[in-house]
């Protein structure tokens, strides 16, 4: 039978490596759907970074057809923007080299899956996520649920009070830095570092360059290391410098010591 007229699966098989379809590398954010309590089940990474907002909804005046900037809607445009720069695509290989260490997570509703592209698609270039698809009770969850675990740091505590948006990285799904006891309360985990970036009241110029520094900061985390990710504030606040923006507040929970093989 002449090569032409081969089964179109065999046609591929014999094309060997270089017809096969590249697999698309994951992607470098996730619209977060699950309870903060929920089991785990997502792709894990050494890194997470949770993109919250506190009490953003629409307030009264805005109800009523007001249209000056209160903290409210300035708390929003805010989030319009962090939305559109954690989303923001930097090139293949350097989305690539963050999706491997690192992923950003924005608690929204449930989304249907994208009709026009295969399952394999979808997961690796998700459909745009607007203001109007985050879940902000969830949001707010989330927040709750940070306090419970930062309660020992005050003044990170006291961040968390605004309105923000904020950026809150960790090293575990923020679910599993609390355990619930015998007695049914919450008990924080031993070793639960923690990061957290105040955008709340922050210029744009302030905000993009947060955004972007921590994506440069985690690509390095995980570069030639063969441990544990060490503290992460010193190197972000670094980053943040050498872009000439405005640093927003940045704090961190202590960190273990990484200890080096010998």
């Amino acid at each position: 039978m002449a090569a032409r007229d081969l089964p179109a699966s065999a046609a591929v098989a014999d094309a060997g490596p270089a017809a096969r379809v590249a697999v698309p590398p994951p992607p470098t954010w996730r619209a977060l759907s699950s309870a903060p309590m929920a089991p785990w089940t997502e792709r894990r990474t050494p890194l997470y970074t949770y993109v919250l907002a506190g009490d953003i909804g629409m307030s009264a005046g805005q109800a009523a057809g007001k249209t000056h900037a209160g903290p409210k809607s300035r708390a929003q445009k805010a989030m319009v923007r962090l939305l559109a720069e954690v989303q923001a695509e930097d090139g293949p290989e350097a989305d690539a080299a963050l999706a491997a260490v690192h992923q950003f997570l924005v608690p929204a509703w449930p989304r249907t899956a994208r009709q026009t592209l295969s399952t394999a698609e979808a997961a690796a270039r998700p459909a745009p996520l607007s203001l109007a698809e985050v879940d902000l009770i969830k949001s707010r969850a989330h927040l709750d649920l940070l306090r419970v675990v930062l309660a020992g740091q005050p003044r990170m505590a006291q961040r968390l009070r605004g309105l923000g948006p904020f950026l809150a990285t960790t090293r575990q799904p923020l679910g599993e830095l609390v355990q619930r006891s015998a007695a049914g309360r919450l008990v924080v985990a031993d070793h639960a570092p923690v990061l957290l970036i105040d955008l709340g009241q922050q210029g744009e110029s302030s905000l993009l360059a947060a955004v972007k520094s921590l994506k440069v900061v985690a690509r390095a985390a995980n570069e030639g290391q063969t441990s544990a990710i060490g503290p992460l504030r010193t190197p972000l606040l670094s980053a943040l410098r050498s872009t000439g923006a405005a640093p927003p507040p940045v704090l961190e929970t202590p960190v273990p010591a990484v200890r080096r093989p010998k």
